[in-house]
């Protein structure tokens, strides 16, 4: 049997999967930036690989959310930063230096140390909005800083042990799980909470 956690292999014949509701997770990041980016200005998108589901539905997710809380913001055309921090800054640079409206980045995936250089590197920190996925040491580090404003969080813990233990019980005691798909709660962290 075989378990799927963190990025799921649906259509598989997985028992099931543990992980985050990135479609959620995309939303959820739309609604705090649309509390937070100032009136008229523009939003980019950077995800990581356009291949991989839980980056689309994360960007997808985010995308829907913003167009329909904020007409006045615009959003600029995503951007693959393919998981490389160096890709992800030149990505933030380029922007920075041909929008000058811009306003907030929001991160589908890995690129945050990147991006949070070059936002610090033009002293732009609290002025253009970073959201973020991913409770890593670097990313609160930024968050504490004040480079970024938010950070969603997955809860990798959870989704370890709960894969394991849906295996252990079905293993050992013929347990099926009790439903396909075990989405871990969205923690969202500001500096206040960290």
């Amino acid at each position: 049997p075989v378990v799927t956690f963190n990025s799921d292999i649906a259509g598989s014949k997985r028992l099931g999967f543990i992980g985050q509701d990135t479609l959620q997770s995309g939303r959820t990041a739309a609604g705090i930036m649309s509390e937070i980016v100032r009136p008229g200005g523009k939003v980019l998108v950077i995800s990581g690989h356009p291949t991989n589901q839980g980056h689309k539905n994360r960007a997808r997710g985010f995308m829907e959310e913003l167009r329909e809380c904020r007409q006045d913001v615009e959003l600029l055309d995503i951007k693959y930063a393919y998981d490389d921090d160096w890709v992800a800054e030149k990505i933030t640079e380029e922007a920075l230096k041909t929008t000058k409206e811009l306003a907030g980045i929001y991160l589908a995936a890995s690129g945050t140390e990147g991006v949070c250089k070059v936002i610090e590197q033009y002293g732009v920190s609290g002025r253009v909005k970073v959201i973020s996925n991913d409770l890593t040491g670097k990313n609160e580090e930024y968050l504490r800083k004040g480079t970024i404003q938010f950070l969603l969080g997955q809860d990798p813990y959870a989704q370890g042990n709960h894969s394991v233990m849906i295996l252990f019980h079905k293993l050992f005691d013929g347990i099926e799980p009790e439903k396909e798909y075990n989405y871990t709660e969205i923690v969202i962290k500001n500096k206040y909470n960290i």
